[in-house]
């Protein structure tokens, strides 16, 4: 009996290290991958052929804007009933076959596969497509989206519809060199990466505090040299084009920019070891708010 007992106890313990040892590869994974996005990001498990517009980092080596491939269904308008091709579908994507009908019906024509599922295997979609006869209304595809994982200065970034065009701020401003050429061969080609003088840190502080205080104006936080850390105003072409500080291409080369002092720096405040400005009536309030939030983010 007590060798049952002892048996039984072992199992036990073996099934306990193993879900530890499991538990801890999870974790180990994790940070390895969260790793890769704050220093590169783009991951894509299949070779093909594609142009990845340019990351845009922060001073810190934090990603602001990033390309990643999407994989999913194309849908091909005007063939074959919305509720035909969803009921294939919809158990690899992230909807239920009615709502996803309805989307179909109305004109949806990319649906996105649900957290990246099959993309190491597109060819088992391919073949799952011919099987069910519906190859010749959906294909299985990937594309290229623009991400803003901090969302932050969105009307001084701007935005990205496309690998070869930016929209407002920086992505259109630097747009000739955030844009990939395609070559000859069609293989993989980069565009060049930007690296802002901002502090993504400093900058969510501004933002948060200001929105906190519902005040309003142009703000901005210096460092002693003059460098936008933070800034939240309206997206003045001169401000976009003192942010970008370096100019990295796809060959590693490195273009230092010479950034214009703002004007507004010569009427900023002190704020612990750095500037602020604000245009607005409720300055000193708003500077004595961030001098406390950064300290005690550690930032002072």
């Amino acid at each position: 009996m007590e060798n049952k007992g002892n048996k039984a106890r072992g199992i036990i313990l073996l099934l306990f290290t193993v879900l530890l040892s499991a538990w801890i590869l999870y974790g180990a994974i994790s940070i390895a991958l969260s790793k890769d996005l704050e220093t590169w990001g783009y991951k894509d498990p299949v070779v093909s052929d594609s142009n990845i517009r340019g990351t845009i980092y922060d001073r810190n080596g934090k990603i602001i804007a990033i390309s990643v491939p999407q994989y999913g269904f194309e849908i091909i308008n005007g063939r074959g009933s919305a509720q035909h091709i969803s009921s294939v579908i919809y158990s690899f994507t992230d909807y239920n076959p009615v709502y996803l009908a309805s989307l179909i019906k109305d004109g949806l024509s990319f649906v996105p596969a649900s957290n990246g599922q099959y993309v190491t295997s597109p060819e088992f979609l391919d073949i799952f497509l011919k099987d069910a006869d519906i190859d010749h209304m959906v294909s299985f595809t990937r594309k290229e989206v623009r991400k803003y994982p901090y969302g932050i200065m969105e009307n001084i970034i701007g935005f990205s519809p496309s690998p070869s065009s930016g929209e407002g701020g920086i992505e259109e401003m630097f747009n000739s060199y955030l844009m990939a050429y395609p070559e000859i061969d069609h293989k993989t080609v980069y565009g060049s990466s930007l690296t802002l003088t901002i502090d993504t840190e400093m900058e969510m502080v501004l933002e948060k505090t200001m929105e906190d205080l519902m005040i309003e104006g142009n703000a901005a936080i210096y460092s002693k040299s003059g460098e936008i850390l933070a800034y939240k105003g309206e997206a003045d072409e001169s401000v976009a084009a003192s942010l970008v500080k370096t100019i990295t291409t796809p060959t590693n080369l490195k273009e230092e920019r010479s950034i214009r002092l703002p004007d507004t720096f010569l009427d900023a405040l002190s704020l612990g070891p750095y500037f602020f400005y604000h245009d607005g009536d409720r300055s000193e309030i708003l500077r004595k708010s961030l001098e406390k939030v950064l300290k005690e983010s550690g930032k002072i």
